[in-house]
């Protein structure tokens, strides 16, 4: 009876050997969870920073390092959701990554306050008739050069040295296609170009009437130009109607928001410096 008792316990004893881990694998696997186990919750929260949270009428569903998750702001997501999502906010607090959106955070802010007062001005506005045909029409005649298509021909090369040469011919009112034709074949890189209605070239000149002519223009390529205006045409009041008449309420609305800002510089004192550079 003894013998086999003692062979019973034998099995058990090697088995139990063979089993149990290495005391230096234990201690190394769960060093990290030991280390954060044993951490005060000052220390656990060193790299985390809090954003309190206002309270609100809503249950408390969970609390991240005491910031409550409430009811409402679950809008159908699961709770471990918004836990996650808090963690990781506070993480980002803590990083300071809260310093590098701190100036699109005021930009946002600021639209949205000035957006509910300009609402409030706008709806306190007493009432004022339409804008009237008649408004348009003195609009559209008062504002010749934002109705009207211009249309442009171009001289362009690439020596510069012919640039006072072709702007003089191109003043004269020599043919814009003969004076191209005539340097294309004496060998020149001359071309000339129909740019159409282009109203952003409008601007190269000084004046806008039929016949004017720019001074030599430098392109963004390195090459030259010189531009002529070869028609004017109006554009139909009928197709600007529209325009001119969300304008003129813009207008409206945007006097009423400078005659507010004026109001609150008279009231507080605001001092506007405006820098002239």
């Amino acid at each position: 009876m003894k013998k086999l008792l003692v062979l019973l316990i034998l099995p058990a004893v090697i088995i139990a050997a063979c089993g149990a881990p290495d005391k230096g694998e234990d201690k190394a696997e769960n060093k990290t969870v030991n280390e954060s186990s044993n951490k005060s919750p000052e220390q656990a929260q060193s790299t985390l920073k809090i954003d309190p949270k206002p309270q609100r009428d809503s249950k408390v569903l969970a609390r991240v390092n005491g910031v409550p998750i409430y009811e409402d702001e679950l809008k159908g997501r699961p709770l471990q959701h918004l836990i996650t999502e808090e963690v990781i906010y506070q993480k980002g607090l803590g990083l300071g990554l809260d310093e590098k959106y701190a100036e699109k955070v005021r930009d946002y802010n600021k639209q949205l306050i000035v957006h509910d007062l300009k609402m409030e001005v706008l709806e306190n506005l007493p009432p004022t008739k339409e804008v009237s045909d008649e408004d348009i029409k003195t609009y559209y005649d008062n504002n010749p050069e934002r109705y009207t298509f211009v249309r442009m021909h171009e001289v362009g090369f690439v020596d510069k040295k012919l640039g006072d040469e072709i702007l003089a011919k191109v003043k004269s009112g020599e043919d814009l296609t003969e004076i191209v034709n005539a340097y294309v074949e004496s060998g020149a890189n001359v071309v000339g170009r129909d740019l159409g209605f282009n109203r952003e070239m409008v601007k190269k000149f000084d004046t806008v009437e039929l016949g004017s002519v720019t001074d030599i223009i430098t392109k963004p390529d390195g090459s030259y130009g010189v531009i002529k205006i070869v028609e004017i045409k109006p554009i139909p009041i009928r197709q600007t109607e529209r325009a001119i008449r969300q304008l003129l309420e813009a207008k409206r609305k945007s006097y009423a928001n400078d005659n507010y800002a004026n109001q609150i510089i008279e009231e507080n004192g605001v001092e506007v410096e405006i820098i002239d550079n």
